[in-house]
């Protein structure tokens, strides 16, 4: 795992299957959260279990395999290629038993057209991404029925902001002891404490272990630990003149990082036992490089269109059943 996405360039898919939200919509960051938000978003099925990891896993000092269960919210995001073959190109979260978030960036790439979701699919439950799993997993490949990016989403200026997606599956994901839901961060303390500066996350991903590299085949995970605001600004115009959105954040660390691959997926901050979605993977330059921060989309200011893209109109679960 290095970090450069490192945008995702898949070719062209026709059809657009992007939900349509105006981008005329006012910006919906939030400095708090609702109790409604709260009260629908704890509500969600598998919410009592949430963010309960399946391997005691201690601090990381370099990336590392994963094991089987350690993080059973992450899912694999790919394109069927034919037959029983897959293209993966990101990671997801898995945030009820019917939705993922993922980045934005994944589904809208810069100078591309916009993915459909045909051939989408989503591997819950494995931590190795080939054809033949022997380590006792169980995947389960779900169909995408739906990508929603955020309407303020600029593919072309990623540093911008909005790198966040909401996936609506075909169907409903059984819950087990190696898929269950990620925490949404609805907690004070994630509009309390500004930029949780010195605390030290989990990434995990199947992204390139390093920037000339092929992309992992087992789940990696790393431990990073967060850059103030001021320091991530710093260094991003220093290296790569690029801007810092405030709905992001930084991790850097020597030798460590995401990588092209690990696009979408997720930054989990441990509080009291759970793990909470804090970020979602998002773009740095190049991978591991010195004094180069890896950028992710904090996902607890964006709650209130998280929530809001959880209520399906009436015509879309009716597809979906006769589907």
């Amino acid at each position: 795992m290095g970090s450069s996405i490192w945008i995702v360039t898949l070719g062209v898919f026709a059809n657009v299957m992007i939900c349509a939200h105006s981008a005329r919509q006012q910006d919906d960051m939030e400095k708090s959260v609702s109790t409604d938000t709260v009260k629908k978003l704890t509500s969600l099925p598998g919410n009592e279990d949430c963010g309960i990891s399946g391997s005691k896993t201690g601090r990381i000092v370099g990336g590392e395999p994963a094991k089987l269960g350690a993080w059973p919210w992450i899912g694999a995001v790919g394109k069927k290629q034919g037959g029983n073959k897959y293209f993966w190109f990101c990671g997801s979260s898995l945030i009820s038993d019917r939705h993922v978030i993922s980045a934005a960036h994944c589904f809208l790439p810069r100078g591309e057209k916009p993915l459909t979701v045909k051939g989408l699919t989503v591997k819950f439950g494995a931590i190795n991404l080939s054809d033949n799993d022997k380590d006792g997993s169980k995947p389960d490949y779900v169909p995408v029925a739906k990508i929603t990016a955020h309407p303020l989403f600029k593919p072309e200026s990623i540093s911008e902001g909005y790198d966040i997606a909401v996936l609506t599956l075909k169907r409903k994901v059984q819950f087990s002891e190696l898929v269950r839901p990620v925490c949404l961060p609805h907690k004070n303390i994630f509009f309390t404490n500004k930029d949780f500066e010195g605390y030290q996350p989990f990434v995990a991903g199947w992204g390139k272990l390093d920037e000339e590299g092929d992309t992992a085949k087992i789940l990696m995970q790393v431990q990073l630990p967060l850059l103030s605001t001021e320091d991530c600004l710093g260094l991003l115009e220093e290296n790569s003149n690029a801007i810092m959105h405030p709905d992001s954040v930084c991790a850097l660390a020597e030798g460590k990082d995401a990588c092209s691959g690990d696009s979408g997926g997720p930054l989990m901050l441990p509080i009291e036992d759970r793990y909470y979605l804090y970020g979602v993977v998002s773009y740095g330059d190049g991978c591991a490089k010195p004094d180069s921060p890896g950028v992710y989309n904090k996902v607890h200011t964006h709650l209130k269109w998280i929530a809001d893209q959880l209520d399906e109109p009436l015509n879309f679960l009716v597809r979906l059943l006769l589907g």
